[in-house]
């Protein structure tokens, strides 16, 4: 099983990553790249995602491939924090813990996203807040780790 992980990870992660180093994106505009995908990827209000990618690539003259492949990559783990994001940044405003589910919230959004930020308004705040705090540090921590490890993966297709 781990090696399909890898294998897959392998395939879907690393080739392209290491394709857009040979298209002539530089390991620092990459690193960029990726990290902002990453964090943008997280963003607790679904549906804005590639709209903000979009916008970031164009301001940052980033790779809209790179940033978007990167994006659609953290669809799960965006799922998977939307409410621990709404919890950290509930705890932080002061105020009651949510009593929505999941579903609930998928459902509300799925149906009305205008009426989604009318029924949710400060929750849906809350989880930027608390994205926001994650985002800072992940965003950092992944600019500066992706660029040394980007820069060994071009050199070691230069020696090939």
């Amino acid at each position: 099983m781990k090696k399909e992980q890898s294998s897959f990870f392998k395939r879907k992660i690393v080739k392209p990553l290491l394709g857009f180093l040979k298209q002539g994106i530089s390991p620092t505009k990459l690193a960029l790249t990726v990290a902002f995908g990453a964090i943008v990827g997280t963003f607790p209000i679904l549906g804005t995602n590639t709209a903000i990618c979009i916008g970031l690539a164009l301001i940052f003259k980033l790779n809209q491939g790179a940033i978007q492949l990167v994006n659609y990559g953290m669809y799960p783990i965006q799922l998977a924090l939307i409410i621990p994001f709404i919890q950290l940044g509930m705890w932080i405003l002061g105020e009651d813990a949510v009593d929505y589910t999941f579903d609930e919230i998928w459902t509300i959004l799925k149906e009305d996203q205008l009426e989604a930020f009318k029924t949710l308004g400060i929750v849906l705040w809350a989880g930027v807040l608390g994205w926001f705090l994650f985002a800072i540090p992940v965003f950092f921590g992944a600019l500066f780790g992706l660029k040394p490890i980007f820069q060994k993966m071009i050199k070691g297709e230069d020696k090939k």
